[in-house]
């Protein structure tokens, strides 16, 4: 199993699953490794309700629908996501474990489970991307100025 949590130092991104979301969700990307082919089921356990993507070769947090292969929100309990794919071992492939609701921090352990060990290997992106979020900070209220004309 492989275990870390989300935090103000993780990385954030905007996902792209729902219309006009633009909300700022931390995530960990984790590239996922195994000596042998076949059927892998990757399960979360964690108090937070997580969300795990599946990807082919790279996560690109400016353009998440590239190389993209799977989702999975709910697929076990506890709002908690179960996904299984047919991995080869000479593949390379990015697991993406991230929040339902944005500025979520708390721990989370995966645990998977195939024919062979996977290994977990945490995942720094790289990517040309500006993030215009800034997760950690309080909301800000926004004051307005009022001019009352009085006659």
């Amino acid at each position: 199993y492989y275990g870390d949590s989300l935090s103000c130092s993780s990385s954030t991104f905007s996902r792209w699953s729902s219309t006009n979301d633009h909300g700022c969700y931390f995530y960990q990307a984790n590239r996922i490794e195994t000596s042998m082919n076949g059927f892998y089921t990757f399960f979360d356990n964690s108090s937070m309700d997580t969300i795990g993507y599946l990807y082919n070769n790279s996560f690109d947090p400016s353009r998440p629908y590239l190389n993209f292969i799977a989702p999975n929100h709910d697929g076990a309990t506890n709002l908690q996501f179960r996904m299984s794919y047919t991995l080869q071992s000479a593949g390379s492939y990015i697991l993406v474990v991230t929040t339902r609701r944005e500025n979520v921090q708390g721990s989370f352990q995966i645990t998977a489970v195939g024919p062979s060990s996977v290994y977990f290997y945490p995942t720094a992106i790289t990517t040309d991307y500006y993030q215009l979020c800034d997760s950690c900070k309080k909301s800000r209220s926004i004051k307005k100025k009022s001019i009352a004309i009085v006659v």
